[in-house]
């Protein structure tokens, strides 16, 4: 997985660092604007495992740590969801407590230099809507606007490492020119910067969008930056401020020249989440108006919540939705009609698998509960199914017929299944009257 020379970037792309050395136990790592440094692997594997690059950062050991750690979960999602690079895969399952702030979008408390600040993050859905609308827009540029785009984005992203410099090298503070009011970090997507007399010591977020976005239209007073469409309110707010940094960023920008070779074209890639277990949440608490943005491909619908003063979400249309479900289930009876609209239901019956994998003779058996005709529907799936004289006329055999799932053989005893879990189901069956009492002596005998 870790290759000398390989270079490995932070999750927001700002750091670029260079693998040295791997040993038995650490990683040496080189960065331009830093010493040579090394990352033990348990801290790597603590990273990775916790999730923790997206965390405050406050020493280089932990930049780094981050760094491997973020450049190991993407490697692995490549091998494990993206195989042929067409697609992207997702999986999650729903249970009855999973809320819209779960995932869609919603409110979480973060400390920060023993502060508890509040912030409105992107839960799964919401991200993952968010990467697969950039790769459809990207898709729609043609390759003279992904080379100015990709540049910039590179442009910014050296600027933010330099501005990241300066902030260490004038002890944590950079004072804007003219004002009282200093840069005192960087962040993720983000510049945070306050004023000693300010009433918060944790400051404000000077996005990068915001930033990119003025320098993309031009603007070269502050007055302009009131009048644009397409940045926060907090600019407008603090306009000064950002046409500061603004300034910091045109003086970087002036001496660099826009590449003559231009990238590849993007190609839209189909985003696929998949949830299963989808009926046992409750759909239309968990989903909220995202009900209408699945009709409403492409559009903006508004959320609950908002992030950097804008609450709206899109479903873009390379984003597919696919939901799982077990038709036995009594929480079925939650999916309402609005949310039957959006979807297209797929009947997937159990079926024979292949013998060195699969018990035959029992699945045969449990079966013969359940249908009549298991013969005829083996030679021909379509077959229409005849209900077997031990389930009760209320209840259809393609709702309640035990799954093939059941009967693939394991490394472990197979009897332990049967004895631990499809013998049970089945008396669960006949006490809940879905089996007649006269397949309780066929289930003592299997």
């Amino acid at each position: 997985m870790l290759i000398i020379d390989t270079e490995i970037k932070s999750v927001a792309g700002k750091a670029k660092y260079k693998i040295v050395s791997i040993d038995d136990e650490k990683v040496m790592l080189s960065r331009e604007s830093e010493t040579t440094g090394y990352t033990k692997f348990s801290k790597i594997i603590d990273f990775y495992n916790n999730k923790k690059w997206r965390e405050e950062l406050i020493d280089n050991d932990s930049r780094r740590a981050a760094a491997l750690a973020h450049y190991i979960d993407e490697n692995l999602l490549k091998r494990i969801e993206n195989v042929d690079t067409s697609h992207y895969l997702k999986l999650i399952q729903f249970h009855p407590a999973y809320s819209y702030e779960d995932f869609v979008r919603g409110i979480v408390a973060e400390s920060k230099n023993d502060v508890i600040e509040y912030k409105t993050k992107n839960k799964l859905l919401a991200d993952f809507a968010e990467k697969a609308l950039s790769n459809y827009r990207d898709s729609q540029k043609n390759t003279e606007q992904l080379t100015e785009d990709n540049w910039l984005q590179n442009c910014f992203s050296d600027f933010s490492d330099f501005i990241e410099d300066e902030i260490e090298n004038n002890n944590g503070r950079l004072l804007l020119e003219g004002t009282t009011t200093f840069l005192k970090e960087v962040e993720e997507d983000c510049f945070r910067y306050t004023g000693d007399n300010w009433n918060s010591s944790i400051g404000n977020r000077m996005h990068f969008k915001d930033i990119l976005e003025m320098f993309k239209q031009q603007v070269k007073e502050r007055q302009g930056i009131k009048k644009m469409d397409g940045v926060s309110g907090l600019a407008k707010q603090h306009a000064s401020y950002f046409m500061k940094v603004l300034d910091l960023f045109y003086n970087f920008m002036k001496d660099k020249v826009r590449p003559t070779k231009e990238v590849n074209q993007v190609k839209e890639k189909s985003f696929v989440l998949i949830i299963d277990e989808i009926n046992r949440a409750n759909l239309p608490a968990v989903l909220g108006e995202l009900i209408y943005a699945l009709e409403y491909r492409g559009e903006k619908v508004e959320s609950m919540y908002s992030i950097d003063e804008d609450n709206t979400l899109i479903i873009p249309p390379n984003l597919y939705i696919i939901g799982t479900m077990n038709t036995s289930d009594r929480s079925v009876g939650h999916i309402d009609y609005a949310i039957r609209r959006r979807f297209a239901f797929i009947d997937i019956f159990p079926k024979v698998l292949e013998d060195d994998i699969f018990e035959l003779k029992l699945f045969k058996e449990v079966s013969a509960l359940f249908i009549r005709n298991f013969d005829e529907y083996v030679s021909d799936n379509s077959v229409e199914l005849v209900p077997s004289e031990h389930l009760s006329e209320e209840f259809r055999p393609e709702d309640v017929w035990l799954g093939h799932s059941y009967f693939i053989k394991g490394e472990d005893d197979f009897s332990l299944r049967k004895k631990f879990e499809i013998v049970p189901i089945l008396k669960e069956y006949v006490k809940d009257g879905i089996l007649k009492l006269s397949a309780e002596p066929i289930i003592s005998t299997l």
